[in-house]
């Protein structure tokens, strides 16, 4: 049997009402009561395996988050600027890196033969070229801040004054 699959639900008002709560997000306790008179036996039975039928039903209860506009808001704000950071950080990091590299390789290059001068320099290259797109792409990070504060800017000030 799948778990989530089906909510037994009887025919009754109460089981109707309860509909949302049986069957959402939210824990239930259902008490079952029954009679031990014989004229009840054929309602009992029923309670018992309808009983039986809705333990094995599972429900992942979970508390809702509601954030206000505001909170909302003020994240989507912070978002880009935090993608911009992230960005300069890791570009920094790069040319720390290169330059590391770059002075790693020109001592290299002072103690072994000029025959390792032309890879140097191409590797050189790519490590500009590789700046070059951070640069790129650090530039196209700084349009797409611009566009969402202005965005920002119409959401909070639909009507500017002129």
């Amino acid at each position: 049997k799948g778990r989530n699959a089906h909510v037994p639900y009887r025919d009754s008002k109460l089981t109707r009402i309860l509909q949302p709560s049986l069957g959402g997000n939210a824990r239930t306790a259902i008490i079952c009561t029954i009679s031990p008179a014989q004229s009840h036996v054929e309602q009992t039975r029923n309670t018992l395996l309808f009983a039986s039928c809705a333990k094995e039903v599972a429900t992942n209860a979970h508390v809702n988050v509601v954030i206000s506009d505001k909170a909302l808001m003020e994240k989507e704000i912070k978002e880009p600027t935090r993608q911009r950071d992230l960005a300069q950080s890791q570009l920094e990091d790069l040319l720390k890196v290169v330059g590391d590299d770059k002075a790693s390789r020109h001592v290299a290059v002072i103690d072994k033969p000029t025959k390792s001068v032309p890879q140097n320099a191409w590797e050189d290259d790519n490590s500009l070229t590789e700046i070059s797109g951070m640069t790129q792409s650090y530039g196209a990070l700084e349009l797409k801040l611009q566009d969402v504060q202005k965005t920002i800017d119409c959401l909070v000030n639909p009507y500017p004054e002129e």
